[in-house]
């Protein structure tokens, strides 16, 4: 069995984890916002717009979560 840094969870950083999850609900977001307008013939609400810019949020976390790992296991 080989030891799992503390605070990670199947090898993967706590703020990985958190980038991942926001990345994937601004991309339900921008999805929501390009399918508004076909099916209920509305227009966006704001929040959506919101939800949508969690997506480079989350890249973000993400790299910067890669690149700190990496720096780590050198």
């Amino acid at each position: 069995m080989s030891p799992t840094p503390a605070g990670t969870t199947h090898g993967r950083s706590r703020l990985f984890t958190t980038g991942l999850v926001l990345f994937a609900l601004g991309v339900l977001g921008v999805l929501a916002i390009f399918l508004s307008r076909p099916v209920a013939d509305v227009d966006p609400p704001l929040a959506l717009y919101l939800i949508g810019m969690l997506v480079p949020v989350g890249l973000f976390l993400c790299v910067f979560s890669a690149f700190r790992e990496g720096r780590r296991t050198r």
